[in-house]
Parts: C-alpha cells; structure tokens; sequence
C-alpha cells in the first residue's frame, strides 16, 4: 500500500504537469518566494534556480532565484508561468502543495 501511495505522489509530481500562467501584480518579493495579487487574492510562488525573468521582448534579463528577486519589485504587473508541485512526506503521502516557477514575464517597464 506504501508503494502504491509513493508512486501516486510521484506521479502527480512528475513532469507530466502542464504549466499554468497567472497574470497580476507583484505584492512582495522575500527570498525565493514571489507574492501575486491575482483576482483579489494574494497567492506566493516559489522560484528555483532555474526561474527566469524575461522582459516584454522576450529577453532574458535574469536567471536563477536569487537575480530574479533582486530585479523584481513590488507594484510590477507579470505573467508568471508555473507547474504545481506536490510535496509527498515519507510514507509518500501529499502533504503539501507549492507552485513551481518557470518563467517571469514583464508585462510593463
């Protein structure tokens, strides 16, 4: 039964996710964790280090979490592209749930 849990947490972690977009304005930038205020509701996603930011020309201005937050701030409208990410604890039983960022897009300089 262990197993059976453990592999259904790994498949609904695996690649096979779609990304998800999300458009709104920044709240707040604190470490790797990007705040949007998307239809009245402030919902956190998580940046990795290979998180991009890219601008309304499609040009890289930065990679990584920690050169994405330093370019970002709060009041910035972006469309953030995103892949749920299902956290299984050793049993392999889901027991959180966080939103993995691929790409930030600047929607206005």
């Amino acid at each position: 039964m262990m197993y059976v849990s453990f592999l259904l947490a790994f498949l609904l972690a695996g690649p096979k996710q779609s990304p998800q977009e999300a458009s709104g304005e920044i709240v707040k930038v604190k470490s790797r964790t990007v705040t949007l205020r998307v239809d009245g509701r402030s919902l956190p996603f998580i940046m990795s280090d290979r998180t991009k930011l890219l601008d309304a020309a499609d040009t890289v201005r930065a990679t990584g979490s920690k050169d994405v937050g330093g370019a970002l701030s709060a009041g910035r409208h972006v469309r953030i592209t995103w892949t749920p990410y299902w956290v299984p604890d050793g049993a392999g039983i889901v027991t959180g749930f966080y939103r993995d960022v691929i790409e930030i897009r600047l929607l206005q300089d």
